[in-house]
This record gives structure tokens, sequence and C-alpha cells, in this order.
């Protein structure tokens, strides 16, 4: 079943309303969460979100996620697990993050990191960015 995507305004329009909550959650000195204040900074924390947590993780939502740290403990070749996470940051994004353009997955495992680049668009707002990570093993 395909999820119903909303179209809504770009919400950083306003630069003291946040709009959204920054990773890893935390706060200030204060207790307060850090906030995010524009578009293009949610999209990456969520897509980060998406990466970086194992499916059946988070609660009432089991396939939420990829199975990126499953997949670096595998017995196969390294070019398969690489090929294997591409394919599974694709299916995740989209179904998750349906507004994102995927232009370019690369994953590259050497000795024990785990390098990830997605390179996405978001056409509707006009953003642009690349979300680099790793992950040791």
């Amino acid at each position: 079943m395909a999820r119903k995507v909303f179209k809504i305004d770009p919400l950083d329009l306003n630069k003291d309303v946040g709009i959204g909550i920054g990773l890893p959650m935390g706060g200030d000195k204060f207790g307060k969460f850090n906030l995010l204040y524009n578009t293009k900074d949610q999209i990456l924390a969520s897509l980060k979100n998406l990466v970086l947590t194992m499916k059946g993780e988070r609660i009432m939502e089991p396939d939420f996620g990829t199975n990126i740290y499953r997949l670096l403990f595998e017995n196969v070749r390294e070019d398969i697990i690489e090929k294997r996470i591409k394919q599974d940051i694709i299916s995740s994004c989209k179904k998750w993050l349906p507004v994102l353009n995927i232009d370019f997955v690369g994953a590259k495992l050497v000795e024990h990191t785990l390098s990830i680049q997605i390179a996405f668009k978001v056409p509707d707002y006009n953003i642009e960015d690349t979300l680099k990570l790793e992950i040791n093993r």
C-alpha cells in the first residue's frame, strides 16, 4: 500500500520558529531540545534518522529504517554488501521520505569503516544536498 504524500509549504519562512528537532537528541544546559529552523536541516536530520535506525527498532513501525547494521556483519564479499546497502537505502527512502529524489547512493567499506554518501534533491523546495555518514563496525 502506497503512503499518501502531503505537500506542505516550506515552514522556514519565520527564522524564530523551530520546525524540527536536531540529532542527536539532547539538550542544552537548560534542558531544551536542539531545534532546527530551516527545511534543509530538517530533511538532513530525517534522512540521517532513517538510515541509522535499524528495522524493528522503532515501536509500532517495524519496517522503518534500514538493515545496514545487519548487512555489515554478513559473511559475503564487500562489493555485495555495498550493493545491498545501496538498495536498502534507496528502497527505505522511497517508502519513508518520498519527497526526496535520490540522485546517488555510495557505500564503501574500508577495513572497519562504512562510508555512506547520499546525494538528493527536493524539487518542491529547490533543495540539493549530500548526506555523508561514517559507521564503524
